[in-house]
């Protein structure tokens, strides 16, 4: 099977997903009732620029983002770019959220490719369409979901990449990648930047596994990647960390109790996996993806050192870490896990019919 045809099949595939999803929130889900509280906020921000704010061209819409910098980026143009296509509908907002679940699929396959011919690819990039926080991603507009599949690109990224072999190109765009991340939702930044520091640290010092000179030879290569995210991100820091920093003192220290979850350390540790939240968000598949995983941990353990196994591991264990952040955290709402669940959601993936 050519290429050209196995990406038509994943534009299918995500089309008719997009398609049934959003006939199901029409009709009983949430565009069959007036938008819940966390929608509002991002699809009035997007409405007031295009309707009152005079955004009609990229200048204006820079100078907007200047002037009122929106609460999470990648929302308001999701949105703007919705009611500029088809028009100021409700749906129109959520239609757009389909590039989040391209994004997903087209993950899903890349990373399944490694190891699988296309046509095995394609069959898992269907299977994880049926993921229930897939769904979430079209019939629910709020950054978590979309900022969630962003972040685990990015994580698997940094951990993957053999940055002394890497291209300028690719770095370039790795270290662009990053900043996407981290500025799909800026008030994620308590979970984001620190798993995102992980992951490059892992991924470019690679402990246990590189000599001294191959670690400084990679440190060297990623100094690019590095560079152009930094030199990104500052200026994105000085525009928004007032507000952000705002945000994130009044959900953490001045409304924690509104925003917080009561609950013992095993409500709190159990709730993206086994409790609710993890019910909601991966259903069945969260017993098919820890079995799989289980299996690729004792095999990569017991397995002769190879760069494969390395990645593998350090993969599991950034993916560990977050979800133990996010654990500790007092909220708990099934969308804040969507920054674990897309992560989860490709481990099994990792090594798939490798030998």
């Amino acid at each position: 099977m050519k290429r050209t045809v196995a990406t038509a099949i994943i534009g299918l595939l995500v089309m008719i997903s997009a398609a049934l999803n959003l006939s199901f929130a029409l009709r009983s889900g949430s565009l069959s009732r007036p938008p819940v509280y966390d929608d509002v906020v991002y699809l009035l921000d997007a409405y007031q620029r295009l309707a009152f704010g005079g955004v009609n061209s990229l200048r204006t819409l820079v100078n907007s983002f200047l002037t009122q910098p929106p609460h999470a980026p990648m929302s308001t143009l999701t949105a703007m770019l919705g009611y500029s296509l088809i028009g100021p509908y409700l749906w129109a907002a959520y239609a757009a959220n389909v590039w989040m679940l391209g994004l997903f699929a087209a993950a899903v396959y890349l990373v399944a490719r490694q190891n699988m011919d296309r046509i095995p690819s394609i069959l898992v990039v269907a299977l994880m369409l049926f993921v229930p926080a897939a769904h979430a991603l079209i019939t629910e507009f709020r950054p978590d979901q979309g900022a969630g599949v962003i972040l685990a690109c990015a994580l698997y990224s940094l951990v993957s990449t053999d940055y002394a072999k890497a291209t300028r190109p690719r770095l370039v765009a790795l270290g662009f990648l990053v900043v996407c991340a981290v500025m799909a939702k800026p008030s994620a930044i308590v979970a984001t930047v620190p798993v995102l520091g992980l992951a490059a640290a892992i991924g470019i010092l690679r402990p246990g596994y590189y000599s001294s000179s191959e670690a400084i030879y990679s440190i060297r290569a990623a100094i690019l990647a590095v560079a152009v995210a930094i030199a990104i991100l500052i200026p994105c820091a000085v525009l928004w960390g007032p507000v952000t920093y705002a945000y994130i003192y009044q959900a953490l220290v001045t409304n924690k109790d509104i925003w917080g979850a009561d609950g013992g350390q095993l409500y709190h540790w159990m709730f993206n996996s086994f409790g609710a939240g993890g019910h909601q968000a991966l259903g069945p598949f969260l017993w098919l993806g820890l079995s799989s995983i289980m299996v690729d941990a004792l095999l990569s353990f017991s397995a002769k050192p190879h760069r494969s196994n390395y990645d593998t591991l350090a993969f599991y264990f950034v993916t560990t870490i977050l979800y133990s952040g996010i654990a500790v955290s007092s909220q708990k709402r099934s969308i804040k896990a969507a920054f674990f669940i897309f992560r989860f959601c490709w481990q099994p993936l990792w090594r798939w019919g490798a030998s």
